[in-house]
């Protein structure tokens, strides 16, 4: 944990620093789709088990997303993730795996100024896979939430600074992990 809050660090820093004077329309954006990319630190919380030596939870991660904007305070997004991979070591050897998901989230918000402060809750369908001393595939759904801010640049370019949840991806194949992930993304509007 002490990663990703230097990493959340950083990028609420880049974010503040990298912020144009510009400022958005934001009366217009409603009614809108757009479109983007991710990038972000993950980490996979609950790998591995007692019996591990070591666990290297911490991974990058990058995504691209499509949503729509309903109204000032409601849109809808789907978002692709990829989640890098994550190790434990064990006396006989090593775990490795990753995960990917397809996750659909409602997002509610409301403007302040150029910001727009969101909450996002929905259902991610996951695929993931290890090998080492435990070998397998698995896919399956799990309940995805988070919280963000959006900056409007201008009324079709925003950025934007989000901390998600995916909760209990993998199964007795594979393992279990929940993932938490900070990203900085960037949409376009259209």
């Amino acid at each position: 944990m002490n990663n990703l809050k230097i990493y959340s660090a950083i990028l609420i820093s880049s974010l503040i620093l990298l912020v144009p004077t510009a400022f958005a329309d934001t009366n217009n954006i409603s009614n809108s789709w757009y479109a983007g990319l991710d990038l972000g630190k993950g980490s996979y919380k609950n790998a591995g088990d007692e019996h591990a030596l070591s666990v290297e939870q911490d991974h990058w991660a990058f995504g691209t997303h499509v949503g729509y904007q309903f109204n000032r305070y409601l849109s809808t997004e789907v978002a692709y993730q990829y989640f890098d991979e994550g190790q434990a070591s064990y006396p006989l050897g090593n775990i490795k795996g990753n995960f990917q998901q397809l996750a659909v989230k409602g997002i509610i918000g409301t403007y302040l100024n150029d910001f727009y402060p969101f909450l996002n809750a929905g259902v991610a369908a996951w695929s993931g896979k290890s090998r080492g001393l435990r070998e397998g595939n698995a896919t399956g759904f799990s309940p995805v939430y988070g919280a963000g801010i959006r900056y409007y640049i201008n009324s079709r370019f925003s950025t934007k600074l989000e901390y998600q949840r995916t909760e209990s991806m993998g199964n007795d194949d594979i393992g279990h992990t929940d993932h938490q992930l900070v990203s900085m993304g960037v949409s376009w509007a259209f």
